[in-house]
């Protein structure tokens, strides 16, 4: 409860728009902003009294330590996935409404982040049909065996 109540802890603080444009400069400033929501979360804990093991385990499902190994931050990040997928995820399909399949993929890496039981729940999300058929697309893509 304390790392979904942490994730986005002071997320004005570092906005988008003081790096770059592009993927590489996006990535890096979600990678800084989880590491400053992990850091704020700390202190606060801290100050709070939490015990050091109790700040680490937040700060780890924070930072996504061992997504699709540890239970907690692979529920948080299904969490995170079906809060995009529930209330803004039409939204943004409208923006690339002539581009299904670059919308795919968005929706592709966004799932990929998810598991099996993460997918079930992603289905019962009242989507537009379009919407629906889009999410289904890039299930199916995941589960589709890689080929080298």
């Amino acid at each position: 409860m304390l790392a979904s109540r942490s994730q986005h802890i002071g997320r004005w603080e570092i906005p988008r728009e003081s790096y770059p444009e592009g993927r590489e400069h996006y990535l890096k400033w979600r990678k800084d902003l989880a590491q400053h929501h992990a850091s704020v979360s700390g202190f606060l804990m801290e100050q709070a009294g939490y015990s050091e093991a109790k700040i680490a385990r937040v700060q780890e499902i924070i930072l996504k330590k061992k997504i699709k190994q540890d239970l907690e931050v692979q529920v948080m990040e299904n969490a995170l996935c079906l809060i995009f997928l529930e209330y803004q995820y039409e939204e943004l399909r409208m923006k690339y409404i002539d581009d299904p399949e670059k919308m795919t993929n968005i929706l592709y890496k966004s799932l990929l982040k998810m598991d099996a039981h993460g997918h079930s729940a992603a289905l019962l999300i009242k989507f537009s049909d379009d919407g629906l058929a889009l999410v289904q697309k890039a299930i199916e893509r995941i589960k589709q065996p890689k080929v080298n």
